[in-house]
């Protein structure tokens, strides 16, 4: 679904619990991420699987919230360094908006995303119309960054009572 999006996987964790991409703009960031959640709700998760407790569907409303793996999504942007690694002929991206947006994936709750306030004004222009809306929570200490960073919990329109 990266690609979709104008996304490129840098890296994964050995576990495939953790994964850190880059995308061509904000906006795609965030569509993807959006995306990501959706394909969990109509995900065909293997037998079984929907019976624990930290996979199971939850409705409220009578809208489905969560079904399947939860994701929690963080989304940074700013500049960041490109490297080829020669051993992989794969591309490197690192620097602070990276190390940021993993902290930020940390402060997510399950099937979340959280986005800093760089991102959300680089891209609501453009995510508003199409019915993506964001809820500030406020500054928050992020590990290793010395200041507070404004986040916001992103959701579509549809999902009215989501933060």
């Amino acid at each position: 679904m990266a690609k979709k999006y104008d996304g490129y996987v840098v890296a994964s964790s050995a576990d495939g619990g953790h994964w850190v991409l880059v995308f061509g703009s904000a906006e795609n960031a965030v569509l993807w991420g959006l995306g990501m959640l959706e394909a969990m709700l109509a995900a065909a998760w293997p037998e079984g699987l929907l019976d624990h407790e930290l996979t199971e569907e939850v409705w409220e409303d009578g809208v489905l919230r969560t079904r399947g793996l939860r994701l929690r999504i963080g989304i940074d942007c700013g500049a960041a360094m490109i490297r080829l690694v020669p051993r992989t002929g794969r591309l490197d991206y690192v620097g602070r908006p990276l190390n940021r947006a993993a902290r930020i994936a940390a402060k997510a709750k399950a099937a979340t995303i959280l986005v800093s306030d760089a991102v959300w004004e680089a891209s609501r222009r453009s995510l508003e119309p199409r019915g993506v809306r964001a809820v500030n929570l406020g500054g928050m200490s992020l590990k290793g960054v010395q200041k507070h960073i404004d986040l916001w919990a992103i959701g579509a329109r549809t999902h009215a009572s989501d933060t």
